[in-house]
């Protein structure tokens, strides 16, 4: 009975839930595991509200919109990343991508974890034209940014700058992999929510056991806080079942249903706006 009413807890906070970072083919350098249809067809089938589709490569945004047509039930946000395959730092790219539907701009993921980018920030530490005239972008459609890959004192900056200019949704990710905890709670002020990919826990990457995983969720606060997979990679469960997979391995530690239901519905949703 105990299994049951566990499972029937698991499928309660799954439905409706929304993942922040999921990955399908095409990809020309990972092995992905699923195409984007199958990808789709998992998370309608598993009942949740969406996913952002995410690419290191290209804009997300035509498949997305194919997507939405063919599982109606579900809505997939598009998105890009300003690695070099886009052109790197570049403002007409993410006005095309905005134009197309995007709802999300990572800043650069073509880089190790917390270097420094040359094309941010200038030679006098400042943020370059073009970053500020993709916040200019960001500002004007209401998008969501995210940090990527950049290190903490850029990520600072561009957060503070698009505080300044009165944007709201932004998104420090991969705090695990080089961001300290006293850091992100210097961003939580300042308004950003923090991205923990249940990605970290797998056995891949091993940089948190799922306790720990669960106890800097707590120490950093539910609502500043989202639970994202980050999955899609052959070597991994689909990103619905990575989904189901995170869900389940947090209750097992003590989080609380409403907890994870914060985490997984209602600070995503709102990041996305829908």
């Amino acid at each position: 009975m105990e299994n049951i009413n566990s499972n029937r807890i698991v499928e309660d906070v799954l439905h409706g839930s929304f993942d922040l970072h999921v990955h399908s083919g095409p990809d020309d350098k990972s092995k992905l595991r699923l195409g984007p249809l199958e990808t789709a067809r998992y998370a309608q089938e598993f009942q949740m509200k969406g996913f952002v589709l995410k690419s290191h490569h290209y804009s997300t945004a035509p498949i997305a919109m194919m997507l939405n047509d063919i599982y109606p039930d579900l809505t997939v946000i598009s998105s890009i990343t300003l690695n070099d395959e886009v052109g790197g730092i570049n403002p007409k790219a993410v006005q095309s991508a905005a134009d197309m539907g995007a709802k999300v701009v990572w800043f650069p993921a073509d880089i190790p974890f917390g270097q420094n980018h040359p094309l941010l920030t200038d030679e006098l530490g400042k943020l370059t034209n073009p970053v500020l005239e993709i916040l200019e972008i960001v500002k004007s459609r209401d998008l969501l940014i995210s940090s990527g890959h950049i290190n903490f004192n850029d990520s600072r900056l561009l957060f503070k700058t698009a505080k300044d200019m009165k944007i709201e949704k932004m998104l420090l990710s991969h705090p695990l992999s080089f961001i300290e905890l006293d850091q992100q709670l210097e961003l939580v002020n300042l308004g950003v929510k923090i991205e923990f990919a249940f990605l970290a826990c797998t056995p891949s990457r091993t940089l948190a056991t799922v306790k720990d995983f669960s106890q800097m969720i707590r120490k950093v606060g539910i609502h500043s806080c989202v639970l994202t997979t980050d999955f899609g990679q052959w070597l991994n469960p689909v990103p619905a079942e990575g989904m189901r997979m995170a869900i389940a391995e947090l209750l097992n530690v003590g989080m609380k249903p409403e907890e994870l239901i914060s985490l997984t519905r209602e600070n995503p949703i709102n990041l996305v706006g829908i």
